[in-house]
């Protein structure tokens, strides 16, 4: 119960975004890749308030959804590396 915030836990999205922009000072990131399995409600459900935030915080997002049963398919890692290269 000491880790990050998380949706499954019941944490606020205000506590949430707040965690992520606080991270990504601390860290020197200049974007935050969501990278969450198809299906997974909780998260998925609080995803446009999150992305809104950080871009009012100046922090651009991306948002990719996988199957964990599936290979890595090439689209994602090349939206990846196209988001990357949009951050440089």
């Amino acid at each position: 119960m000491s880790g990050p915030p998380d949706p499954t836990r019941g944490s606020p999205i205000s506590e949430r975004l707040q965690y992520l922009k606080g991270l990504a000072g601390k860290s020197g990131a200049r974007g935050v890749i969501f990278y969450d399995v198809k299906f997974c409600e909780p998260e998925l459900f609080d995803l446009p308030q999150l992305r809104a935030g950080l871009q009012a915080a100046g922090i651009p997002s991306l948002t990719v959804e996988v199957d964990l049963n599936d290979a890595q398919p090439h689209q994602v890692l090349t939206r990846i590396e196209a988001f990357v290269e949009m951050l440089t």
